[in-house]
């Protein structure tokens, strides 16, 4: 099998591993029914994933890898911090909306001591780039407040609330995801703002 093969059968088994969690919960994934989800015997698998953890260790690292370079790509040219936050948000907004199986492996089903958090200090990078477009807007005196971190995790929480909302609440007819995140972050900011 050729190395292109290898690495179209692994992402096709990070795949599945996220559909099996979307559609029930981690509990449910186990190497047996992975691998029969997606055509290997059990011993199969094991060749390209050791463990349930290996696979789950995979699939984190490739998603906060996208959502890294989505983020980064917003880059220091962007010279108004306010805009770079909304920008942040639209980013971050629409990774997380645009597959959510993804967000519920990355953010919901996370609590089965299978991974120790987010890792990698590169994997923090996007939120660490939030912190400093926070600092920035503080400095230029369009922000209040005095931590930026504490105001960092207050957008990030009410934007992740936002998602998480539109993803799991199935009774409710909520408004469209754009325009309910959109108003989450408007009024945020809005908050936010210096006072006159």
């Amino acid at each position: 099998m050729s190395e292109v093969e290898v690495e179209r059968t692994k992402a096709r088994i990070l795949k599945e591993a996220a559909t099996i969690v979307g559609e029930s919960s981690l509990a449910e994934l186990s190497m047996r029914s992975l691998a029969g989800r997606v055509g290997l015997t059990p011993g199969a698998l094991y060749r390209y994933f050791p463990s349930k953890q290996s696979i789950l260790h995979a699939y984190w690292a490739d998603a906060l890898a996208d959502l890294r370079r989505r983020v980064h790509s917003i880059g220091a040219d962007e010279g108004d911090p306010i805009a770079a936050i909304r920008r942040i948000f639209a980013v971050y907004t629409s990774f997380c909306l645009e597959d959510h199986d993804r967000f519920k492996v990355l953010f919901l089903e996370n609590s089965q001591g299978l991974e120790d958090g987010y890792s990698h200090p590169e994997d923090l990078l996007p939120y660490e780039h939030l912190v400093e477009r926070v600092n920035g807007a503080m400095k230029a005196g369009a922000f209040r407040g005095a931590d930026p971190e504490a105001v960092a995790q207050a957008l990030w929480a009410a934007a992740h609330g936002g998602v998480t909302l539109l993803i799991t609440e199935t009774t409710m007819k909520l408004s469209e995801p754009a325009d309910l995140l959109s108003t989450i972050i408007d009024n945020m900011l809005r908050g936010l703002a210096a006072q006159e």
